[in-house]
């Protein structure tokens, strides 16, 4: 057996899978698969709902790979299920059909926006040499339904027997194949290369719907054992014609271009029922009442779009003008852009620099960074109080309050959701208002898509989507800007599961003062 060790394959440039969690890998498949990963390069988190057992066995895996057990740089590392999904962006269930269901439950948090390879097989002892599928057909299928549009579920390693798998490729002179399918060709990909680390060679199989064929295989392998007394049985794809790459686009065919994703839609669906909102009013119960009304179910994935106006209301950010006091700074400015110095008082308080000003119009860097007109501050739908004329400030960390809800709704409804807040703000070069993202929590705000391919193979240099501004423009449409009163939009369908998760929130959408050709 060789000790070399190999490096981890290209993949995608959205995942890191420099690392492996592989649940159930305890058993026989799973720690096959551990053996062989962990001796291509990989760091391998070895998860069981028994975590003593897992750590027994990332032991014996690394005292096998290194010849020493609980010294220096551990390639395994043995922990519950939950943990261990929660640390790799690649998680492998080898886990019992009997189990399945369970453990699903169990890593659902954990895996939302990851890749999950499901290489379950529905056996039902002692009939494990007949075909036996579970309603709806396929286990994958239904790992994909439950854990929701946010998880790219592939399926893979069905037709591999766990007792082959773990001798040494290179003497065993192992031959089985394997079929990988999925909804989503660049996960089926990365799978294929995990695949081909292991020492195998893996196909693009289709869709995810596919995955009863490879399902069914298992026990019509388990029977030909038995019946001709062989062991570790197998498939092997066999044609004419170019052979490339399994891995390789270029094995896409006219007919099938390596089965295209599901057409994709994005609805946007208003809350209804939102009341006005006072100081102090609890925001997430007011989301929740309005969810009951209207019998809205929240899915993982999902995106709301919160009004920054009724953020700022529940947080009391109101203040009178009559407390105001002006300094001599804001009479100044008053009086040359013709606006009441109590309101001038409280921009130059709200901002770090003002940019721009001329009469009736004030241009201001406000405390997050971000520049606008009158640093944000809004007499538009505001009521006054006893009389005494209000404004309304932005929220004092709009990124902390969406995390806040964030938090709070995910808690009371078991869902992986991400939050934005926006406001109706102007643009450079453009005239009019659009919707634009002042807090984010759960969603990247900006995607770098710098060094990738376009259309015609050559890397973008300068691309950047501002994903949060987007999204807000989207739902500032539902929104509106005057009466229609309705603050809170929720967005399904936009997948950002693939997408890097390090650049929450919204101070990577700020140009910086350097860059910005505008000061």
């Amino acid at each position: 057996m060789s000790e070399k060790k190999e490096s981890a394959p290209d993949i995608p440039a959205t995942l890191d899978i420099s690392s492996i969690a592989v649940i159930g890998g305890t058993g026989g498949l799973g720690s096959a698969l551990a053996w062989c990963w962990g001796r291509a390069g990989f760091k391998i988190f070895i998860g069981s709902r028994n975590a003593e057992k897992a750590e027994l066995a990332a032991d014996k895996l690394n005292t096998t790979l290194t010849g020493r057990s609980g010294l220096g740089e551990k390639i395994a590392c043995g922990l519950s299920n939950q943990e261990a999904a929660s640390l790799a962006q690649i998680i492998v269930l080898t886990v019992p059909f009997a189990n399945h269901e369970a453990i699903i439950e169990e890593i659902s948090s954990a895996v939302q926006g990851k890749i999950v390879v499901d290489t379950t097989v529905p056996l039902v002892p002692p009939k494990v040499s007949r075909v036996q599928l579970p309603k709806g057909g396929s286990v994958a299928k239904r790992t994909q339904e439950k854990l929701g549009k946010n998880v790219r579920v592939v399926s893979a390693f069905q037709t591999i027997a766990a007792a082959e798998l773990a001798k040494d490729a290179s003497s065993s002179g192992l031959v089985g194949e394997v079929l990988v399918c999925g909804n989503n060709v660049d996960a089926r990909t990365c799978v294929i290369s995990l695949v081909e680390a292991a020492g195998l060679k893996g196909w693009h199989a289709g869709p995810i719907d596919n995955s009863v064929v490879s399902e069914s295989l298992t026990p019509v392998l388990i029977f030909l054992n038995k019946r001709y007394q062989m062991e570790g049985s197998g498939i092997r794809i066999v044609g004419h014609g170019r052979m490339t790459s399994p891995a390789s686009p270029q094995t896409a065919t006219p007919e099938e271009p390596d089965v295209p994703d599901a057409p994709v839609s994005l609805t946007l669906t208003a809350f209804a029922g939102i009341p006005l909102v006072h100081s102090g009013d609890d925001l997430v119960a007011l989301i929740l009442q309005s969810l009951q009304q209207t019998s809205i179910k929240l899915e993982d994935g999902d995106i709301l779009v919160i009004a920054q106006k009724i953020v700022s209301k529940s947080e009391g950010r109101y203040v009178r003008l009559a407390d105001v006091k002006p300094s001599e700074r804001a009479f100044q400015l008053a009086a040359e852009t013709e606006k009441d110095p109590r309101l001038m008082e409280l921009i130059l308080s709200e901002s770090r620099e003002i940019v721009r000003y001329r009469s009736s119009v004030i241009v201001a860097e406000n405390r997050q960074g971000v520049v606008l007109a009158n640093a944000g501050i809004d007499h538009s739908n505001v009521e006054k109080d006893g009389g005494e004329e209000q404004v309304l400030l932005l929220p004092l960390d709009p990124d902390a309050s969406a995390a806040n809800i964030r938090k709070q709704l995910q808690r009371k409804t078991n869902r992986n959701l991400a939050v934005i807040i926006n406001d109706s703000l102007g643009r450079a070069w453009r005239n009019g208002t659009t919707g634009t993202a002042l807090g984010v929590s759960g969603l990247p705000a900006l995607l770098d898509l710098r060094g990738r391919p376009d259309l015609f193979g050559e890397p973008l240099q300068t691309s950047e989507e501002a994903i949060a501004d987007e999204l807000s423009a989207a739902a500032s449409l539902l929104q509106g800007q005057a009466g229609e009163g309705r603050p809170v939009i929720l967005i399904r369908g936009y997948d950002f599961s693939g997408i890097a998760m390090q650049n929450t929130g919204t101070f990577g959408l700020i140009r910086p003062k350097e860059k910005d050709l505008f000061r």
